[in-house]
């Protein structure tokens, strides 16, 4: 019988065990990933474009499409598409990012063959009402509005800015971008990135070999072809640290952001960086958070992370507070990265940190959903196929001194970009 009383013994985790995918490719050259889950009573499908914001002629055409491809087709309006849906238990969306835009559907799987034939459709057939579009212009020039008046939103614009320049990851969706959009722009769009467009799906949870037909049948047999106009080249250019002050007098707090030019998961040094950018802000219990949040009192909350790109990638870190507060908060993050460059963590620290990674790597990819999300990860950043599979391993395998070298070679706090948005 299990006593109760008795704390379970601790494992460490050493590897993590990434089910695999099949994959299939289809007669018109549509690659089809399968990763099946017969428990379930529900699937996710995502048909996903080479049709983010780095493609086309102006930077808004992505976006706007992606908002309005449930617009409505030839022969159903938005409402009808949507309650078709609905009234099958299916739930769809379309999103985009700077690289890729995602149609992206869950539903039942005794109900795939519907869902289907309204997919392809959407694909194939979106007519993109005026009214549609003037609406959604209407409420993110609102939305633009409101946001610029929040320091948080505008200090994370201006970062980005700063680390990329006139390059599209350095790119906001402003007035004039969204005004710049028309009707025609979004059809000529859609017709060159996404109707007649290859495209890759990913097919997780319950499906059936039938399900696997209908998609060769319905998507399979159609003639597509590949367009890769874009507005910026992919790489962006030099990086040059700059420091930015924006002030906004009504403001009732300053938003600080720091960070730099950075590299992707494929660098010899990912592991290493990935490690210390937890001990410094990463989690809940990094330097940052116990200096600034509950030492100092002067936040609810500090963070720096990795963000990992296609080619390239950036550091940053971020917080918000009080602007008596704004100087001192960034003389403690520039204390805490130095300690890093001149002091060792301590093999306690280090073993937390690298226990909180594995757990937090295995606490992620506990449905077929979320390991799809990682094998997408893989083959879209072009990672290693056991790139998960040896996360555990080579972040176990990083030393002290691997983090001194890391933080110094880095970190350096003359290579970092500055932005300070507030009542100064």
């Amino acid at each position: 019988m299990l006593n109760r009383t008795q704390v379970p013994e601790f494992f460490s985790s050493q590897s993590v065990n990434l089910k695999s995918i099949q994959k299939q490719v289809l007669s018109n050259g549509i690659e089809l990933y399968l990763l099946p889950a017969e428990n379930l009573e529900v699937f996710k499908i995502e048909l996903v474009f080479d049709a983010g914001s780095l493609y086309g002629s102006k930077f808004g055409q992505s976006f706007f499409t992606s908002k309005l491809m449930l617009g409505g087709t030839s022969r159903m309006s938005a409402h009808q598409v949507l309650e078709y849906f609905d009234q099958y238990g299916g739930f769809v969306e379309v999103s985009q990012n700077q690289e890729r835009l995602y149609v992206i559907l869950h539903g039942l799987t005794t109900h795939f063959e519907r869902y289907l034939e309204l997919i392809a459709e959407l694909i194939d057939d979106s007519v993109f009402p005026q009214e549609e579009l003037s609406t959604q212009k209407s409420i993110n020039l609102q939305s633009f509005k409101v946001n610029k008046e929040k320091t948080a939103f505008l200090g994370s614009m201006e970062i980005r800015k700063l680390i990329f320049g006139d390059h599209y990851f350095g790119k906001s969706l402003d007035t004039d971008e969204i005004n710049a959009v028309e009707r025609q722009d979004i059809v000529d769009f859609y017709g060159s990135q996404v109707s007649g467009q290859l495209f890759k799906i990913f097919f997780s949870g319950n499906f059936t070999e039938q399900n696997i037909l209908s998609i060769s049948k319905t998507l399979g047999t159609k003639s597509l072809s590949k367009n890769t106009q874009v507005i910026s080249s992919e790489i962006p250019g030099a990086y040059t640290p700059e420091s930015k002050v924006v002030v906004k007098e009504e403001a009732l707090q300053s938003s600080i952001r720091i960070g730099q030019r950075m590299f992707n998961r494929k660098h010899s040094d990912f592991y290493k960086f990935v490690v210390l950018n937890t001990i410094l802000g990463g989690y809940f219990g990094s330097r940052l958070m116990k200096n600034i949040r509950e030492e100092k009192g002067f936040t609810y909350g500090i963070s720096s992370s990795l963000v990992p790109l296609v080619d390239t990638g950036y550091f940053i870190i971020g917080t918000d507070v009080k602007a008596e507060n704004t100087q001192e908060t960034i003389d403690e993050i520039h204390k805490e990265i130095r300690e890093l460059q001149i002091n060792p963590v301590t093999e306690e620290e280090l073993g937390l940190v690298k226990n909180y990674m594995a757990g937090s790597l295995i606490g992620g990819i506990n449905t077929p959903f979320e390991v799809m999300d990682k094998h997408k990860a893989i083959i879209f950043e072009g990672l290693d196929g056991n790139f998960y599979a040896d996360f555990i391993p080579r972040i176990q395998a990083v030393t002290s001194e691997d983090l001194l070298e890391a933080a110094n070679v880095h970190l350096r706090l003359e290579n970092l970009s500055q932005v300070v948005v507030g009542s100064l």
